[in-house]
This record gives structure tokens, sequence and C-alpha cells, in this order.
């Protein structure tokens, strides 16, 4: 029942390369990745910001930022690296709309 509701055939299912890769793209999830880009964004970084002093101590935040001022002088590429990676995983993260998403601040 659920490979159909997946676009999966029986020989998909049968088939190792196809179950690699529905598992590695996580298929079962497609239909909860950004449903609605223009509206979830914004408002949901603005949620994470305004939580993450509630899980995150001021001085680890604090010091996080220091790191990233220091690294963006030494090794600019890396801290560009680091830094679009993070916002990368943010943009994901707000536009993954599931219920219990809160475990992956």
């Amino acid at each position: 029942a659920s490979r159909s509701k997946w676009g999966l055939s029986a020989a998909d299912v049968e088939n190792p390369a196809t179950r690699v890769w529905f598992l590695a793209s996580a298929g079962q999830w497609c239909s909860a990745l950004f449903t609605d880009p223009g509206a979830d964004t914004w408002p949901g970084i603005l949620d994470y910001l305004g939580k993450l002093p509630r899980d995150v101590a001021w001085p680890a935040i604090g010091l996080a930022l220091l790191g990233l001022g220091v690294l963006l002088r030494r090794e600019w590429k890396v801290a560009t690296f680091l830094f679009v990676a993070l916002l990368l995983q943010l943009v994901i993260y707000v536009n993954y709309g599931v219920g219990d998403r809160y475990v992956f601040f």
C-alpha cells in the first residue's frame, strides 16, 4: 500500500539500487518538504532565532559568533562554507512540515 503512494512499483521495491536511492533521497517525506517556501521560510527562521536563546546559553551563542568572526578573518573560505552550510540546513529545516521538527533544532 505504501509503495503505491510513493510511486514505486513492485519491481522498484525489489531493485536494491532503487530502494537505496529512495531511502537516501527520503522519498517518503517529499510531500512534507517545501510545501510553501514563500510563506514558511522567513517566519520559520524568526521562530528558530526566537527559540535559540532558550536552547543555547547566551555565552555559547556569543562564543560561536566570535569564532565565526575569527575564522572569517583567518580562513574566509572556510567561514563562508560553514555559514552557507548553516543557512542551507536552516532553510531545509524551516521548510520541513512535520509536527515533530523541533527535535531537529
